[in-house]
């Protein structure tokens, strides 16, 4: 394993972060839900076109 155990941890600290805040953290994208949740649809409409 090329990657340091602080890494792996950072990796999935950042990971439980993002889902915690209503992003994906694969895209690094809010969710549609997140958007809705806020009252953001022009965001939600440049993001994913809905």
């Amino acid at each position: 394993n090329a990657y340091s155990p602080n890494v792996l941890m950072w990796d999935d600290a950042k990971a439980a972060y993002f889902t915690a805040m209503g992003w994906d953290p694969t895209t690094t994208k809010p969710l549609e839900a997140t958007l809705d949740k806020l009252n953001l649809p022009t965001v939600k409409h440049q993001l994913y076109g809905n």
